[in-house]
């Protein structure tokens, strides 16, 4: 995306919860890119590649948090079970699942499932 391309490190919209807008700062923070899996989507529905992490990107800098929720990912859980059994809201699990992709490089919950595996993350 052309705005990656000028070092924008994602996007938040205003009508994000708190939450949502932490863990987007925290993941900028950590070198990953945000967007919401809408805009995600729509941008890899106009043909364009979906942003990727950048090469290098330290996947250790993952939150304890994201972790459980990688680990619920991996077992199928989905975003509403995972939001019941962390006590968060789905929206949230959105979030994370949203970061957690991006930050693996993966393209879909799946392929991150299998990245981390392969890394020993889970």
């Amino acid at each position: 995306m052309a705005l990656f391309d000028l070092g924008v490190a994602g996007f938040v919209p205003k009508s994000a919860s708190a939450e949502i807008l932490e863990a987007a700062i925290r993941l900028a923070m950590a070198g990953g890119r945000h967007l919401p899996p809408r805009v995600y989507e729509l941008a890899a529905a106009n043909g364009r590649p979906a942003p990727a992490c950048p090469p290098g990107a330290d996947v250790a800098r993952l939150t304890d948090r994201q972790v459980d929720v990688l680990r619920r990912m991996a077992r199928g859980g989905s975003n509403k079970e995972i939001a019941l059994a962390l006590n968060l809201s789905p929206a949230t699990v959105k979030t994370y699942a949203a970061a957690i992709i991006a930050a693996l490089g993966a393209g879909n919950r799946t392929k991150a499932a299998i990245k981390a595996r392969e890394l020993g993350l889970i």
